[in-house]
């Protein structure tokens, strides 16, 4: 027979230290070419990964203001809700990545992807790649991206 013992404390689901918690995967149309971004501390920091040919780079990603949600899910949203096009860029960034999209007016959004790792230091590097998606696909990602922030 097990006992359980109550105490004064709320139960709390455990997550491992590193492990991810939601997780946003932006594929190119181009084969094996993607984004991930996962959650490593929840309104806070995220991990990002660029896989983009024989390329692959990875960085933590913060929110840019005290207290500022990332709210990636709102630009994808927007990027969705004008599936038709737009005029120019739609950019959004954060410290460590920046996301600008271009729709080319036939249903196809190029999102140019900028990965950084130590903004602030000596040892600095940025990674830029663009992913083709298809601009009916925006509104899956903006979905997916919800949860990012949700935590």
């Amino acid at each position: 027979m097990h006992r359980r013992v109550a105490g004064p404390w709320p139960a709390k689901a455990t997550v491992p230290y590193g492990a991810a918690m939601s997780e946003l995967v932006i594929r190119s149309n181009h084969a094996g070419d993607q984004l991930k971004v996962w959650t490593i501390k929840p309104g806070d920091q995220w991990r990002a990964r660029i896989d983009f040919g024989d390329l692959t780079a990875e960085a933590k990603v913060y929110e840019r203001f005290s207290r500022d949600a990332l709210r990636l899910d709102v630009y994808l949203a927007d990027l969705a809700h004008n599936w038709r096009g737009w005029d120019g860029e739609k950019a959004w960034e954060a410290l460590g990545l920046r996301l600008a999209a271009r729709h080319d007016g036939l249903g196809h959004v190029t999102i140019e992807v900028t990965l950084e790792e130590g903004y602030a230091s000596a040892d600095r590097w940025r990674v830029r790649a663009s992913l083709a998606v298809d601009a009916g696909g925006l509104d899956r990602l903006a979905v997916d991206a919800r949860g990012l922030d949700e935590q």
